[in-house]
């Protein structure tokens, strides 16, 4: 009698997608995140630089991609956050973020779970230049999944992956404005010793920062 009940209930659920959701992990929480998310950043060949990101996903994740492409539907993607030196997360400032979905990319295992995603922000409009030797950008990544039945659709999310960074750390917090064109030499020519890098360039320079500035020249 309980195998009976057991198998009728299989079968329901198997007949309403929507209702088996409920029993897997994005029925109410997403917990697993994107992992060893790593950033490069890339040329076009007209040389405008993007962004070229990469992750792993969980095998649960590739598993529910799976399911989910089994029954002919998509409703898993991955999203792509992003900030620019110590300014504030788009997601942090009330900004939308997107991404694409996670199903239909392939590769020599027969995987079909997208891991990996071109970011261009000048394409986004969200700035006109991607100054790398001036800048350092920080970008992280989270699932997001489609919740669909008969009263309502909506997202739910996973916890963002490990920030991912590429860029040169800014060599000052503060300077004169009359300084900034000579020192932004001096570090493009390597002369910013590390130990300069993010300090105060209004106060006065330590024995061993000068020290240190010596020998780099």
């Amino acid at each position: 009698m309980v195998f009976l009940i057991a198998a009728v209930m299989m079968f329901t659920m198997m007949e309403n997608p929507s209702a088996f959701a409920a029993d897997l992990p994005t029925g109410g929480n997403l917990d697993e995140t994107p992992q060893n998310l790593t950033v490069e950043l890339k040329e076009r060949e007209a040389g405008r630089p993007y962004f070229m990101l990469k992750w792993t996903n969980p095998q649960s994740v590739k598993e529910l991609v799976q399911y989910w492409d089994d029954l002919g539907e998509a409703p898993f993607e991955y999203q792509v956050d992003m900030k620019v030196g110590d300014g504030k997360w788009r997601y942090d400032a009330g900004e939308s973020i997107s991404g694409n979905s996670l199903h239909g990319g392939y590769d020599e295992t027969g995987d079909f779970t997208v891991d990996d995603a071109t970011y261009d922000p000048i394409d986004a409009g969200e700035f006109d230049t991607i100054d790398i030797k001036a800048n350092i950008y920080h970008f992280r990544v989270r699932y997001a999944f489609l919740v669909s039945n008969d009263e309502e659709e909506y997202w739910i999310y996973s916890p963002f992956s490990n920030v991912a960074s590429v860029g040169t750390k800014a060599f000052y917090k503060e300077v004169s404005d009359w300084a900034k064109s000579e020192l932004q030499k001096a570090n493009d020519l390597g002369l910013i010793p590390d130990i300069l890098k993010g300090t105060d360039m209004t106060k006065p320079i330590t024995r061993e920062e000068f020290a240190k500035l010596a020998v780099v020249l």
